[in-house]
């Protein structure tokens, strides 16, 4: 991950990070650029989903299946 100083738009360096949360981490940087000189935290957040966990879709298809009639269920396994 790359990240730029807001400051001077030089790389900055991740010294170290610390996990607030399962979504959210603080990191703590420096500017690599010996004019700017800035240190900063800086927050990665998780935002949302492009595909699910196995874990997350498994019980989303286990609600999906109780809440079927016992028709819709027979329907479904001769698919």
């Amino acid at each position: 991950m790359r990240i730029l100083c807001p400051a001077c738009k030089y790389t900055m360096k991740i010294l170290t990070s610390k996990q607030i949360s399962n979504e959210l981490r603080e990191l703590f940087a420096d500017c690599e650029s010996p004019a700017c000189g800035a240190r900063a935290v800086m927050h990665v957040s998780l935002s949302h989903y492009t595909r699910p966990p196995e874990s997350n879709f498994q019980s989303m298809l286990e609600n999906l299946v109780k809440g079927l009639s016992k028709e819709e269920k027979k329907k479904l396994l001769a698919s």
